[in-house]
């Protein structure tokens, strides 16, 4: 062989040698982010965890909602088997975007906290004249709110004494100037239209249906702001917001969701902000599902008036 030519190859193998695996950088990024989570007081029962199933994730172009960055989700198992995931953006330096362990978690530091006994309650096919559509997550997320506070004291907002908790995402759907939207992007894997409706238009007939069942009710609304939220949990108040979020099962998938807003937190310097999603089976319902600040737009602040 040349010497020249053998030179070259040489010098090439030893060039691509040295380009790191993207996939490798990819999990010493997450294995980070992981082990300053469970190194949180309210995470010590994941230490020990561990990510598998990691894979690069490009959000579905012509989405009406938007696209989210590419980013690196990945499976955490937990040292007793529990589950969860972990997701941080591709590009650098791969902050997270969001995490979420399947158990229940209560919790009062100086770093965050989450409040417990907020019902979970997911969105379930309705029969119409145009086949079944979801009952939506405006009203799904306004009726765990209600049911919150029927149980501390505003029993009357519960109507009937036979009616149920999707007696009540009806009832307030029904009050909603609301659409239904094909899905033709795969959330619902083809089986019911979505429903779509507006965070103001929630809050207003929140306000009406409580007033209407003799329930004195505060209600604000005002864009998201990370210090309002982390104020009313500390009062022992969940709240409702507005973000555009991936869907945890189908990350490829973006979507503009409202959900219960349960905890804040801060780790590394990083907020992030629990919720209860209404739209996300899991092993325990209420487990909580952390989501950056960033991804929110909207905030309803709910008071029971004594």
């Amino acid at each position: 062989m040349n010497a020249r030519i053998f030179i070259f190859l040489l010098l090439t193998l030893t060039l691509v040698s040295c380009v790191p695996d993207e996939t490798s950088s990819a999990r010493v990024t997450g294995e980070g982010h992981l082990r300053k989570l469970v190194d949180r007081p309210w995470m010590s029962g994941w230490r020990g965890a561990r990510l598998v199933e990691l894979r690069l994730v490009r959000s579905k172009s012509g989405l009406p909602w938007g696209q989210s960055p590419d980013a690196w989700w990945a499976k955490i198992v937990g040292p007793k088997g529990g589950i969860g995931h972990l997701a941080w953006e591709a590009k650098p330096p791969g902050r997270v975007l969001e995490f979420f362990v399947d158990e229940l978690q209560a919790f009062a530091t100086e770093e965050g906290g989450a409040l417990a006994g907020v019902p979970a309650l997911q969105q379930f096919p309705i029969r119409t004249e145009n086949g079944p559509a979801a009952s939506g997550c405006v009203p799904t997320a306004g009726a765990s709110l209600m049911d919150y506070w029927i149980a501390r004291g505003a029993g009357k907002w519960a109507g009937v004494p036979t009616e149920t908790a999707r007696d009540r995402i009806l009832r307030i759907r029904e009050r909603l100037k609301y659409r239904t939207i094909p899905d033709i992007y795969g959330f619902t894997d083809g089986s019911m239209a979505l429903t779509g409706a507006f965070t103001e238009d929630l809050a207003r007939n929140l306000y009406r249906d409580a007033r209407e069942r003799g329930v004195e009710l505060s209600v604000g609304m005002t864009d998201f702001m990370f210090e309002t939220l982390r104020r009313e949990i500390t009062l022992g108040r969940p709240t409702l917001a507005s973000c555009v979020v991936p869907l945890p099962q189908k990350p490829e998938l973006t979507w503009g969701h409202e959900v219960v807003c349960v905890g804040w937190a801060e780790v590394g310097g990083a907020r992030f902000v629990g919720v209860i999603d209404n739209f996300f089976p899991v092993r325990n319902p209420g487990a909580v599902r952390w989501i950056a600040e960033d991804k929110f737009r909207e905030l309803v602040v709910v008071g029971i008036v004594r």
